[in-house]
């Protein structure tokens, strides 16, 4: 019984409203959803992951109400620039970096303002 309510959860296609993958323009996205962790806004469906290269690593997102509502990367080991970078599109967590002690690391101090 367990078995045969489990392949029935599995029939469930989840829809990701309003995201249109980059790769074939499908809209929305049907199935899981794998959205650039460095692009600000670039999405494949999951046959475009598959097929398609692409330069930065995805986050994949199986549900929608799974997504982040933010997500920051950092490709340089120069961390004074990466918190001037980010000061300046999220203005509102410059108190939150004001804040922080050397060895503390920035994603901490954003994944606490975040949640």
């Amino acid at each position: 019984m367990i078995f045969e309510e489990r392949k029935e959860e599995d029939k469930i296609v989840v829809t990701h409203p309003h995201v249109i993958c980059d790769g074939c323009n499908t809209n929305p996205i049907v199935g899981n959803r794998y959205k650039c962790s460095v692009c600000p806004d670039f999405d494949y469906c999951e046959k475009c992951e598959a097929e398609k290269e692409h330069s930065h690593p995805f986050l994949k997102i199986k549900k929608p109400e799974l997504a982040p509502k933010a997500i920051f990367v950092s490709l340089e080991d120069n961390i004074e620039q990466m918190v001037n970078q980010v000061k300046e599109v999220h203005w509102d967590m410059a108190p939150v970096f004001e804040n922080m002690k050397k060895e503390e690391t920035v994603e901490k101090h954003v994944f606490e303002e975040l949640v």
